[in-house]
């Protein structure tokens, strides 16, 4: 399932994945880029859920907390 879910979030971008993180219940991930975003995806479905802009600079590290805020 991880493997499936890493190939769809890279083949989905245009560019560098600087770093990606899944939350603690383990069924979403976080991806950040070179584009300064950062994308959610369901681990499950392999499928893109949605970009958080505002970072100016690319994003080259992900933190979330235990409780996934």
């Amino acid at each position: 399932m991880f493997q499936a879910f890493c190939a769809c979030c890279i083949a989905a971008r245009e560019h560098k994945v600087g770093k990606v993180r899944l939350l603690a219940d383990g069924r979403y991930a976080l991806s950040g880029g070179s584009d300064g975003t950062v994308r959610v995806w369901d681990v499950v479905t392999g499928r893109f859920l949605r970009v958080l802009k505002g970072h100016r600079r690319p994003v080259h590290s992900l933190a979330v907390t235990p409780d996934g805020r």
